[in-house]
């Protein structure tokens, strides 16, 4: 219930703070709450409530994804950023590839691929003038990722939750408050 109760206040911040009265704000707010479909699902064991909360924190991602672009991004600055995460993506690709079922490749690797994509646009939005929020809580997600792979696919531990809860909650903030801080 707290899980629920705290991403269901992210929704809140943007919706509060005004995400649907800005073009970019709406695809901000469907993201977030895309973040709580995957929450929800996320607390079933079953492979199928990961994979139905891998597919809706996706398409989240997409909708973050939306939001940087039609709020303006630096292209020369997105280029060069999905240039350069392409070596995080390859390494992390690697890491995980022996640990993740065969059956989930496809779905763990798109979603790697969407949330380096969200990476680099949110450094190209930033760059264009969108809040320093965009960039680390993008960076802050994509960070509890890691967190949540390493849970889930390499090794389970404790510590896995210790740095991905407090990322993953600090990403969310940051991205549901940008509303408040644009220009």
């Amino acid at each position: 219930i707290s899980k629920l109760l705290a991403s269901s206040c992210f929704v809140a911040i943007a919706w509060l703070g005004g995400a649907l009265e800005l073009d970019w704000g709406r695809p901000l707010l469907l993201g977030l709450v895309l973040g709580l479909v995957g929450d929800a699902c996320l607390l079933g064991k079953q492979r199928r409530f990961f994979v139905a909360g891998l597919v809706a924190f996706l398409l989240g991602h997409l909708a973050y994804c939306v939001a940087f672009v039609v709020h303006g991004i630096d292209v020369g600055a997105a280029l060069l950023a999905l240039t350069l995460l392409l070596v995080p993506l390859l390494v992390i690709d690697r890491w995980l590839d022996p640990h993740v079922p065969t059956e989930l490749r496809v779905p763990v690797r798109a979603y790697l691929i969407v949330i380096t994509l969200m990476l680099g646009l949110a450094l190209a939005a930033w760059q264009a003038g969108a809040s320093v929020c965009v960039l680390l809580g993008a960076l802050a997600f994509f960070v509890s990722d890691l967190a949540v792979a390493r849970d889930r696919f390499v090794v389970k531990q404790f510590s896995n939750r210790l740095w991905g809860l407090p990322a993953y909650y600090l990403g969310q903030v940051l991205l549901a408050s940008w509303v408040m801080f644009a220009a």
